[in-house]
């Protein structure tokens, strides 16, 4: 590779970082962190954080559905739960998750099935085909489902990396768009360091 791309990719990667830095909000409502050892340089952690701002999406004023849901949401492979709601023009994205060491690709399965069962306490339904949806860059595994109903449009999504999980329950909105939701939220959500 030459001198001139490594510097490219190298001033691409600053500029992402403070973009990302200057968009941030920094006062989280509700965090929780899962250890992460990085090669050689200690211990860095995942975090969960509710910024007021993620995105296009706003912390909303009410939390009840992020409350139901965590009410619904007991999961014993999540030691540190995580929960909060945000709104985005008409769609409401009630979220709950949460570190635990015993978080794995393998428990994958476990996690999506117990989830969906307390996103149907919020929204009732008929889930359909579970599909993969890109996580972006953060990495890790998401998966969506939308859920049939006669209301509005809703979806189910997780997303899990190791010893972290993060779902999401999107209402008002087309569920073929939960996928690009999840994208764009994990990116300020999920922090590390």
């Amino acid at each position: 590779m030459s001198i001139v791309a490594v510097v490219v990719v190298l001033l691409f990667g600053a500029a992402v970082t403070v973009a990302y830095k200057l968009t941030r909000d920094d006062e989280p409502a509700a965090t929780a962190s899962a250890a992460s050892t990085a090669g050689g340089g200690g211990e860095k952690r995942l975090r969960l954080t509710a910024p007021a701002t993620v995105g296009s999406w706003k912390k909303a004023s009410s939390q009840e559905l992020a409350d139901k849901l965590s009410a619904a949401g007991t999961v014993s492979l999540i030691d540190e739960p995580f929960a909060a709601q945000y709104d985005n023009g008409g769609v409401t994205a009630a979220i709950w998750g949460g570190t635990g060491k015993d978080i794995r690709f393998d428990s994958a399965q476990e996690l999506f099935t117990a989830f969906v069962k307390g996103a149907l306490t919020i929204t009732p339904g008929t889930p359909g085909t579970t599909s993969p949806v890109d996580p972006g860059l953060i990495g890790g595994q998401a998966y969506c489902v939308a859920i049939k109903s006669s209301g509005a449009g809703s979806s189910a999504c997780l997303w899990f990396a190791d010893q972290l999980t993060v779902g999401f329950v999107f209402t008002g909105g087309e569920p073929d768009a939960a996928g690009g939701y999840v994208k764009e939220m994990l990116s300020g959500l999920v922090t590390f360091g």
